[in-house]
C-alpha cells in the first residue's frame, strides 16, 4: 500500500506494485499470495521478522520502514 498508493492506480491487478508495477496477475489474490510466497521463500529474506525484511528489501530508507510497519498495525494490531 505504501509504494502502490494502496491501488488508486494499478495495471494487471498487480495492487501492490509488484517489480514497479510491471508484473501483470490473473487476480488481485493471485498478486497478493505471490508476492507474499516471494518474501516468504526467497533465500535472502530467510529467517528475518517483517522489520529485517524491509530493511533487506529497502535498504537506506528508514521512512519506508517505520511507514509500512505503521499501516501493517493499522491493519492487524497484533
Amino acid at each position: 500500500m505504501i509504494e502502490s498508493g494502496g491501488g488508486k492506480i494499478l495495471q494487471g491487478r498487480n495492487v501492490l506494485g509488484w517489480q514497479s508495477g510491471r508484473a501483470r496477475f490473473h487476480s488481485v489474490s493471485e498478486c497478493i499470495f505471490k508476492v507474499a510466497e516471494r518474501f516468504a521463500n526467497a533465500p535472502h529474506f530467510a529467517g528475518k521478522d517483517a522489520e529485517a525484511i524491509l530493511k533487506s528489501y529497502n535498504p537506506g530508507h528508514p521512512v519506508y520502514v517505520k511507514r509500512v510497519v505503521e499501516a501493517m498495525r493499522r491493519i492487524a494490531p497484533d
